[in-house]
């Protein structure tokens, strides 16, 4: 092994173990409506509080009749680490069976919670915000929203993108689409009566079943009101707070519910999705937020009353034993994210009757490149170009090849855009060739969980390569030119 090896893996080693052994530090961001504790850094600390602004600034716009803000103040925690996650989830999703959570929102008597993952097997966690913001908006309209639709809209909602004060709205969610076109689907009628008890709310099969469709139900319901200038959506919540039952409600409202669903079939099958386009009136300035450390003590009051409230009480008490709650029922709702399944890994002998795993293997590929955006930011390379000049009967004339050391930089802006920059210098003293390739490392971004549903992906077969079986894989970029990848640099 050579020195400079030797010693990069002897500081890599230093780092990791002084790393282990410092304490976490905790912060808390208070934007004007929002308060975020996190474990995580300050720059990502201010981001979330600043999509959830944005998010508020969009719903407020898109309904100017609807409350103003929740009644209570509104608390982020957002921890870095699976572990601790699950240590402050809901008991019914500790089970193996339970559909693994990334977050959830709970309403309690005085204030409201949302949880939040950051760590990379979680992905990105704004789509996370808009749900979350979603079900605390919901939360407070006086009508009852049925779970199935309220569920729809925050999925909806979920697949947002904010740039600064552009927004996407209702764009597809490939997943869910991906998982639809595989599965069967529920029928509407046993949709519509799904309640918190269900286990198509809480089990991890059935559960991703259950919030795939309720996305691709109110998708369809959404935009059909949206072109056909009609309310149907609004009808129905309607009925169902005058007491009608949910599934009478559905017919008298949409019609036929075995037509609804083979309408829906055909939509789910269909290659183009239409979405929302619309423009945040107010800049968010998250440089504004005010930032403070607190101590491991105060996070962990913060902690003991979120487990509290979310009804782990004696866990509330364990955590913090001076921990006194005003009320032991304060709990009144609780609203849950669910991940896909992604626990199995692909077999290493591929029989020939296997069906691709599509999905499987498109939901890794998104969690490694939001992990590469948020965690590598810069690589390099040594490159070598080989050029070669041809006459005009097809013989090569000449050829050279040079060296070049690469450096690629991958950045994310605070709205989400991403840039990416590409440096070359020679290693040799020749000339620059007159060809060079550029823009390469920007393709690692077409499985990015944001531009991932930009693209129609494909099973073409699977090879051995290096010794392992693996799919090959061919994509195709969607014809909207509002979403074009070449805008990428």
């Amino acid at each position: 092994m050579s020195k400079p090896l030797s010693l990069l893996l002897c500081l890599l080693a230093a780092t990791f173990a002084s790393s282990g052994e410092r304490p976490e530090n905790w912060i808390e961001v208070h934007s004007s409506r929002f308060t975020v504790v996190t474990n995580s850094s300050e720059k990502q600390g201010r981001r979330i509080a600043a999509q959830f602004e944005r998010m508020r600034a969009i719903f407020q716009q898109s309904y100017p009749g609807a409350a103003d803000d929740p009644d209570g103040p509104v608390l982020v925690l957002a921890v870095k680490r699976k572990d601790q996650f699950r240590s402050l989830e809901p008991s019914t999703y500790l089970s193996s069976k339970a559909l693994p959570l990334h977050g959830f929102f709970v309403r309690a008597a005085d204030k409201n919670y949302i949880l939040m993952r950051l760590d990379s097997e979680a992905g990105n966690p704004y789509p996370l915000v808009y749900h979350e913001y979603t079900h605390l908006f919901l939360g407070q309209a006086e009508e009852r929203i049925p779970l199935w639709l309220n569920e729809g809209l925050a999925e909806f909602y979920q697949t947002s993108e904010i740039y600064d004060q552009d927004v996407l709205l209702g764009q597809p969610n490939q997943q869910h689409l991906m998982l639809l076109r595989q599965e069967k689907l529920l029928p509407l009628k046993d949709l519509l009566r799904v309640d918190e008890k269900s286990p198509y709310y809480v089990q991890q099969k059935k559960g991703s079943i259950f919030y795939a469709e309720c996305w691709a139900l109110t998708h369809y319901l959404m935009l059909g009101d949206y072109a056909e200038k009609t309310s149907k959506v609004l009808q129905y919540i309607n009925l169902v707070n005058d007491d009608v039952d949910p599934v009478t409600a559905a017919t008298r409202v949409f019609g036929n519910l075995r037509k609804l669903q083979r309408a829906l079939e055909r939509y789910i099958a269909q290659t183009s999705f239409n979405h929302f386009e619309t423009k945040i009136s107010t800049r968010i300035d998250d440089s504004r937020f005010e930032v403070k450390p607190i101590s491991r003590m105060q996070a962990q009051a913060v902690q003991a009353d979120f487990l509290a409230a979310s009804g782990r009480l004696e866990d509330a008490r364990s955590l913090d034993p001076s921990f006194q709650h005003a009320n032991d029922a304060a709990q009144e709702k609780i609203v849950v994210l669910p991940t896909p399944q992604t626990d199995n890994e692909i077999p290493d002998e591929i029989s020939d009757d296997l069906p691709c795993p599509l999905s499987q293997i498109l939901h890794g590929a998104s969690e490694r490149a939001a992990e590469m955006v948020d965690n590598l930011q810069r690589f390099t390379a040594t490159e070598r170009i080989e050029h070669t000049e041809f006459r005009k009967n097809g013989k090569p004339r000449k050829g050279s090849e040079q060296l070049f050391s690469y450096v690629a930089e991958i950045a994310q802006g605070r709205a989400g855009a991403f840039w990416i920059e590409e440096y070359r210098s020679s290693k040799t003293m020749s000339d620059a060739p007159p060809l060079s390739d550029t823009g390469t490392a920007a393709f690692a971004l077409i499985f990015h969980p944001q531009k991932i549903a930009n693209f129609d992906f494909y099973c073409e077969r699977r090879v051995n390569l290096e010794g392992g079986w693996v799919w090959q894989l061919r994509f195709e970029e969607k014809p909207d030119p509002r979403q074009s990848f070449h805008q990428i640099r």
